[in-house]
């Protein structure tokens, strides 16, 4: 990976959802969390921080509307995730760039924890999703988004790689993970203004 001359093939499995790494026998996991935890024995590299905001395509919300504040997004289609369940109800949280904080009662259209099921059923024009920014700054970037109540989002996530001491470790795994930590920083922050 970015040396023509070494021949390296390394495996990957993608998924949305925690996994335990140990006992699914991952070599690399790229999480985002609030915080670290529960990585005892493992290297973790930090790589940035992601908020997630709110977006909607242009169509939906010319369709519908656009919401004035935080209270106005419980009457607009939403694409949400499982962990958005709080208490046994949807719920957003979200924060102001003034520290207002707001929690979002949701009726989702669509739940779904796969990343990218949610960013293209909002590019298809299903409704509000929250969403990391580096996720969705190209489809803003190319105007297929829009950023919704600009002001507010939830809180930012920590960006790290996981995996076990380097002994032992696959050539292509320590390829990928340099890979990462060199190119990935700046993807994380190459975002919309």
């Amino acid at each position: 990976m970015g040396n023509d001359n070494v021949a390296e093939t390394a495996a990957a499995a993608a998924t949305d959802r925690s996994v335990a790494q140990i006992e699914e026998r991952f070599d690399l996991v790229l999480r985002a969390r609030p915080q670290m935890d529960g990585d005892a024995g493992m290297v973790v590299k930090t790589l940035g921080t992601a908020r997630r905001i709110l977006v909607a395509s242009p169509a939906y919300l010319d369709r519908n509307g656009r919401p004035a504040n935080p209270s106005e997004i419980s009457n607009f289609d939403v694409v949400s995730q499982l962990g958005d369940q709080q208490d046994g109800a949807a719920v957003w949280s979200v924060t102001s760039s003034a520290g207002e904080q707001a929690r979002v009662p949701l009726s989702p259209r669509l739940v779904s924890s796969d990343l990218r099921v949610q960013h293209q059923a909002t590019l298809h024009g299903i409704g509000i999703v929250l969403m990391p920014e580096p996720i969705v700054a190209e489809a803003l970037r190319s105007r297929a988004l829009e950023q919704v109540l600009s002001e507010w989002s939830a809180g930012e996530n920590l960006i790290h790689l996981v995996y076990p001491p380097p002994r032992g470790m696959l050539p292509s795994v320590r390829s990928l993970i340099d890979h990462l930590v060199e190119h990935l920083p700046k993807a994380i922050h190459d975002t919309p203004a």
